[in-house]
């Protein structure tokens, strides 16, 4: 088979994280014996990593500078689309397609996979209705929250729901709010991220070595949050439950690890609560490193909240990371994270923005050490029986091909 995806995110460099779980899919695919072809935008720090998947590159502005499309550029702090992205919207939805129908005359596709439903799905719905080829669209979060406050954006998804022969979402909840705007149910298909379980895996003398560059004493009790300072995080309840965590452990650190706009609102928080010297906030980090920081964890927390306006994760990919390298997590109860935290089974499920809840969940575990091991190895479990990258390639194909017997 030979698959056209269009995407707005991948990886442009080695330890670049944008777009980590689309590369890794295509990749998984592309194991299982089929050709894919990724068509993704140009961006001036791309230096292409190796890969078995053939990745095209297209160029849609004159200048180097106009290339702000995607890679986590689109949106302000994940809340609003950036102001300057709207003029160039047009120039990069037409290169997107004449790259891909340049790269159909020469491959001849038997599916389209396009990316986030705006604009990849739209994109995909021309490409398709152009090629004949069906069209498999994938929700990752942050197009769904766009389509529900801007009315083009919700045009566009609305057709190319129309068009697709299958709708993928990682979490329910984003395919039922996608439901709201056009997308038939009998074509959702919920099919979560999956983790390289060669790559993470535990490793304590990895944890301990981690611990040892951060300059944190080897007694110290981590607990470690990772993605990027944006509010949807909810990072800010995380670092507000800290005076409770050092209450009961005095030697605690907290590690933030991820670039963003709020590094200064969360450093000049915990300046205000009396706890800056036990909040480590590292900067952004390159994505073959952060199996060094989940190994060192001995709590991994996720506090994503509905932002401001409403945004919210899918599903962290770094809550699965975490689970494949055995460690016990504290996670809000939203969106497509209980569908892989049990809560008492493998982590604990607290309510948003609740710092008194969130530093509750973290001290239970932090406090029952035979708790916190058996949720370990739980989550590994979970990871290996059911979401390796192999298993959830194998789920896509399915689609894929129930796609193209539709077509006939």
């Amino acid at each position: 088979m030979k698959i056209g995806m269009i995407t707005s995110s991948y990886p442009r460099f080695e330890g670049d994280i944008a777009g980590t779980f689309v590369r890794s899919l295509a990749e998984e695919v592309t194991r299982l014996g089929h050709e894919v072809h990724v068509v993704a935008g140009y961006d001036p720090a791309q230096q292409e990593p190796a890969s078995p998947v053939q990745v095209h590159r297209f160029r849609y502005a004159p200048l180097k500078t106009w290339h702000c499309v995607g890679y986590g550029q689109s949106l302000e702090s994940d809340v609003a689309l950036r102001k300057g992205n709207w003029p160039v919207l047009p120039l990069y939805a037409t290169a997107a397609v004449a790259s891909m129908l340049r790269w159909n005359a020469r491959v001849r596709f038997d599916l389209i996979h396009a990316h986030w439903v705006v604009p990849g799905g739209g994109i995909g719905d021309v490409v398709s209705r152009l090629t004949g080829a069906p069209l498999v669209i994938s929700l990752h979060g942050s197009d769904v929250f766009v389509l529900e406050k801007n009315a083009v954006a919700r045009w566009v998804a609305r057709t190319a729901f129309g068009r697709a022969r299958y709708v993928t979402g990682c979490s329910s909840d984003l395919l039922e709010r996608a439901q709201r705007h056009g997308l038939s149910p009998a074509r959702s298909r919920l099919i979560p991220y999956g983790v390289d379980t060669a790559r993470f895996r535990p490793d304590r003398a990895m944890g301990l070595e981690q611990k040892g560059k951060l300059s944190i004493p080897e007694s110290a009790p981590v607990v470690l949050a990772l993605g990027r300072l944006v509010y949807k995080k909810g990072f800010e309840y995380l670092v507000r439950a800290m005076p409770l965590l050092l209450g009961q452990f005095p030697n605690v650190r907290v590690v933030i690890a991820g670039g963003g706009a709020l590094e200064d609102e969360l450093r000049g928080l915990a300046r205000d609560l009396g706890v800056e010297s036990h909040l480590l906030l590292p900067g952004s980090v390159p994505w073959e490193e952060t199996v060094r920081y989940l190994n060192m964890a001995d709590v991994f927390v996720v506090p994503s909240v509905h932002d401001q306006q409403g945004n919210i994760d899918g599903l962290p990919n770094t809550a699965l990371e975490a689970m494949a390298c055995g460690k016990p997590l504290v996670a809000s109860r939203v969106a497509g994270i209980p569908e892989v935290v049990r809560d008492g089974e493998n982590g604990l499920l607290v309510g948003e923005k609740d710092p008194v809840q969130l530093a509750a969940a973290i001290l239970q575990l932090l406090a029952s050490p035979e708790v916190a091991a058996r949720m370990s190895q739980a989550n590994r479990n979970k990871i290996e029986q059911e979401l390796t990258w192999h298993s959830i390639a194998r789920r896509f194909v399915e689609v894929y091909e129930q796609s193209l017997a539709a077509a006939h």
